[in-house]
């Protein structure tokens, strides 16, 4: 689903001058969370080593919150990458290169977008983000940006008489709903909170946009069932116009098997295209909540029932799925883990034979 994540990013010039080229270049980035590079106590899941720390349950959310007395020293490395040389000092991340054109250019910036986030992520114990890029090209000073072109804005205008009502009236349901085929409706309803919590949590709207997709469409087939004439049917009943709905369903079940979702694919959409895809899922998702809302509205009127989900026999598959899985964890979980701790030796040793002993602080490596 990576073919939604990058944002199309635009060189914005911030102090008036050319970009010239060739010239010596150096691009900064800041990173997130930034206690996982030291300086700062947060949220990530780690303790400092020979610190005095608390490791709590929070069983209003279900989580563990570790949180150390005192950070360790900010992180100073320094490493050759690309065309150029990258530190990381602290939650910044300093790329130093020469740039021979505005394409080499825009391919460093594009290169730190796309590729430091990720390849940290497999180091550290919490994924890392780029919250901020600026760069000094020469005597230029530039950043990188989404275009305020593409974005449109979505807002609901309310007011507190508004929002009561809305509420009051989700309430009613509540008299009847788990009442009436919960299996259906529950899964229905919890597939979309998903969906469109998915659609808030990212940095943009759209850097979770496939797994957004999926879960709407998993709301309409719990619902409505996977099958196309009795989703049609079901449709019908709602009061809903069914060709207009259905279709939207059907482009949603391509969308799923075609664009990188349920299936893979390596290559990336076209920035026209890809807006096309995302303004059809904005739509898609607003008929997907329309679906629900008329099944919520006519369940509570007695004017209609999901389909019976029944009593459905043992799957078999899943249990033994989760009997093979539990085999090899008992096989192979302690060797796996084993493996991991070598590979971490083995790293630090290299770390140390290419940058030296740490400073005796544990402030980095010169």
């Amino acid at each position: 689903m990576f073919a939604y994540r990058f944002r199309p990013r635009e060189l914005k010039i911030k102090n008036g001058l050319p970009l010239e080229f060739p010239n010596a270049c150096t691009i900064t980035v800041a990173l997130e969370p930034r206690d996982l590079f030291g300086g700062e106590v947060g949220s990530s899941p780690i303790l400092t080593l020979d610190r005095e720390a608390e490791l709590r349950w929070n069983p209003n959310i279900g989580n563990w919150c570790p949180t150390s007395k005192e950070p360790f020293p900010k992180v100073t490395v320094q490493g050759k990458v690309w065309t150029g040389t990258m530190v990381v000092e602290g939650a910044e991340a300093k790329l130093t290169l020469d740039c021979y054109s505005h394409e080499h250019l825009t391919n460093g910036v594009n290169m730190l977008y796309a590729w430091l986030p990720a390849t940290l992520s497999i180091a550290l114990a919490a994924p890392v983000r780029i919250v901020q890029l600026q760069g000094v090209l020469g005597h230029t000073v530039f950043t990188a940006e989404i275009p305020l072109s593409r974005w449109k804005p979505k807002m609901e205008v309310v007011n507190a008489q508004y929002q009561e009502e809305k509420i009051l009236h989700a309430l009613s349901f509540l008299r009847i709903l788990p009442h009436i085929n919960r299996a259906r409706i529950f899964a229905a309803l919890n597939y979309f909170h998903l969906a469109r919590r998915l659609a808030c949590q990212g940095e943009t709207e759209f850097e979770f946009w496939g797994e957004m997709i999926l879960n709407a469409l998993k709301a309409v087939e719990a619902l409505l069932t996977p099958n196309r004439e009795t989703q049609r049917t079901e449709l019908s009943k709602l009061g809903l116009p069914v060709e207009q709905v259905a279709e939207c369903v059907d482009l949603l079940k391509r969308i799923r098997d075609t664009l990188d979702i349920a299936h893979l694919t390596l290559s990336t959409p076209t920035v026209e295209e890809r807006d096309q895809v995302e303004a059809f899922g904005r739509f898609a998702m607003h008929t997907v909540k329309t679906i629900l809302a008329a099944a919520c509205e006519k369940a509570v009127l007695g004017e209609y029932s999901p389909l019976d989900y029944g009593k459905k026999p043992p799957n078999r598959r899943a249990r033994r799925l989760i009997d093979d899985l539990q085999h090899y964890m008992e096989e192979y979980a302690s060797e796996i883990e084993q493996v991991a701790a070598k590979t971490i030796e083995i790293e630090e040793q290299r770390v140390e034979e290419e940058y030296g002993e740490p400073q005796d602080e544990g402030g980095g490596y010169q």
